[in-house]
């Protein structure tokens, strides 16, 4: 096989990757091992399927915030925030049924390590300060 060959045959598979990745199940098999090397690494519970993450998918809603998944990659930006992502309501959990929901990349993004609850007050906080402050009020 030539370089050229070589160079050829991987953009081919990362074309393949991609495309992969923009399907129900491509997505929801890299969310599944994605959540369960990460259980393994620190020794959390784990009880998520594949198919449970594809069901979750195919609802085609983010849980927390109703806005619908789309699983295309974007062309000019790294983060496609519309991407479905497993949130653990409990940071400090593991992906178990009762403790993960299929959101938004850009709500779990956001939501980072805080617990729902401590994000629905810090939600609140901005939400208050932005309506009080006339400058930050859209019209």
């Amino acid at each position: 096989m030539t370089a050229e060959d070589k160079v050829e045959y991987w953009k081919l598979r990362k074309i393949e990757r991609v495309k992969s990745h923009e399907s129900v199940r491509g997505k929801a098999g890299e969310l599944y091992r994605q959540a369960r090397r990460s259980c393994l690494k620190n020794n959390l519970k784990f009880d998520i399927t594949r198919e449970w993450i594809v069901e979750k998918i195919l609802t085609g809603r983010c849980e927390a915030t109703g806005v619908q998944f789309n699983l295309k990659r974007p062309v000019n930006s790294h983060f496609n925030w519309e991407a479905p992502s497993l949130d653990r309501k409990d940071a400090k959990g593991g992906y178990t049924k009762d403790n993960v929901q299929v959101t938004t990349w850009r709500y779990n993004n956001a939501k980072s390590f805080m617990n729902e609850q401590e994000f629905f007050d810090f939600c609140y906080l901005v939400a208050n300060h932005s309506l009080t402050d006339y400058r930050i009020v859209r019209s």
